[in-house]
Parts: C-alpha cells; structure tokens; sequence
C-alpha cells in the first residue's frame, strides 16, 4: 500500500508545483474611457436649456467591449488587451452630457433614462454612423443628430463628418483622438 501511495503523493506534489511555476499569464488588458472636451472649446448658450439626452446609437461593431480599428481597407482589428472600461455608447453619451453641461452651467443635461418634464425642454439624439480609423493614421466619425422640441414643435437634424489625425500608432492616441472627435 505504501508503494502506492508515493508515486500518487508525488504526482500530487509535482502537480501543484508544476501549478504555481506555470501558471496563468499575467493579464494585460488594457481599459479605457473616452473623456470631455476643455470647456474653453465650447460655444456659450444665452438662456437656461433643459436637454433630454436619448440613447446614442452605434454601429454593431461598437457595441463590444473591445476596441476595433482598421486594419486596411474594409477589415476589423478587434483587440485582444486594449478594452473600453465602459459601453462605447454609454461613454458617447456621459461625455456629451459633460460637455454640453461645461458649456454654461444653465445648461441642464439628463441623460436617458433620466428625463425634463419641463414645458422648455429639447430632445438629442445623436446616431453615429461610423467611428473608426487606422492607427498612426487617421480616424473618421460620421453621425446625424436630431433635435425636437415638442412645445415649439421645432425640429432639427444634421448630419456631420470629422477626419482627424491619430497622434500615434498605440491605442492610447486611438482613443484619445475618439474623445476629440
């Protein structure tokens, strides 16, 4: 029995040091957030604006997790280590919601699900149609957005296009340039 019992213990043994010598690699996930504008950046309203902000809508593969770039013309580099901290659309969103209340603090900002009642209030939404570029190259950012008023019975829509340079070829400057955009 007590040749048995050696071999075993020793595989045991071997296992749980083979374990804590080879164990799992170190993570390197990378997360990131995008982030507002400097207010200096912004126009200035001239009276008190209550704005619904909806949900942002984004293309498909904007929706993970991971961030995607171009590789070359028409392929997806998804990232395997360099991952949004938050949904990309919620960022979109927390960071207009930012900017719009840096541009006057008038301006009040409730961002879907949260909503103004008031008599005054307007609703934004803003679609992004594309987002993405190549690294060390250049990043373009299509999107339409949409502004009603139900009062006035104003509405508004525009569509605009942004091509900006990427300052790098890591992910870093990738979504710095996205916070730009």
């Amino acid at each position: 029995m007590k040749k048995i019992l050696i071999p075993v213990y020793c595989f045991f043994v071997l296992t749980l040091c083979s374990c804590a010598l080879f164990g799992p690699p170190p993570d390197q996930s990378k997360f990131y957030i995008l982030y507002p504008v400097k207010h200096d950046d912004l126009a200035k309203p001239s009276k008190k604006i209550c704005v619904n902000l909806l949900p942002v809508a984004a293309p498909p593969y904007m929706v993970g997790r991971q961030i995607v770039s171009l590789e070359s013309r028409g392929i997806l580099n998804i990232s395997e280590f360099h991952r949004w901290g938050e949904s990309p659309t919620d960022g979109i969103s927390r960071v207009i919601a930012e900017n719009l209340s840096r541009i006057n603090p008038d301006i009040e900002v409730f961002d879907y699900p949260a909503v103004s009642f008031s008599e005054n209030a307007i609703s934004l939404r803003v679609i992004v149609n594309e987002c993405i570029g190549v690294l060390g190259d250049k990043l373009v950012l299509t999107a339409t957005w949409q502004i009603s008023s139900s009062p006035s019975n104003y509405n508004d829509s525009g569509k605009f296009r942004l091509e900006l340079p990427i300052k790098g070829s890591d992910y870093s400057a990738y979504v710095s340039t996205m916070s730009d955009a």
